[in-house]
């Protein structure tokens, strides 16, 4: 589980990860992007941070879609990764402002300033 720890530089990894049980394996990488009308109750794709070989979340799963926390280290980096996995089939435009307000909810940075 995650420690709840600070990660600086790349200690950690970000994972995108299917977290609907009736697609396959929770932690697993993602399968379908969610429905954006029920986004809210049950996404099917999930964002995760955690120090690399400590905190895992989810052992048991094949790894999810992952990057390096150093490779998203500042604003544009995170925009610029936005845009990479906005084609990918299994993001939603939903889906995809749920990572971008990922990266604010782990910075505690208030998005109205």
């Amino acid at each position: 589980m995650s420690c709840g720890k600070p990660i600086f530089g790349d200690e950690g990894v970000i994972q995108i990860i299917n977290s609907s049980p009736a697609l396959g394996k929770v932690g697993a990488f993602p399968r379908r992007c969610s429905n954006d009308q029920d986004l809210i109750a049950s996404p099917n794709v999930e964002f995760i941070v955690h120090h690399y070989g400590e905190c895992v979340m989810y052992p048991d799963a094949e790894d999810g879609y992952s990057f390096r926390s150093d490779r998203a280290a500042t604003l544009q980096q995170w925009c610029a990764w936005t845009y990479q996995v906005q084609e990918k089939p299994w993001m939603s435009r939903g889906d995809l402002m749920r990572f971008l307000r990922f990266w604010f909810d782990n910075r505690s940075e208030n998005l109205s300033e």
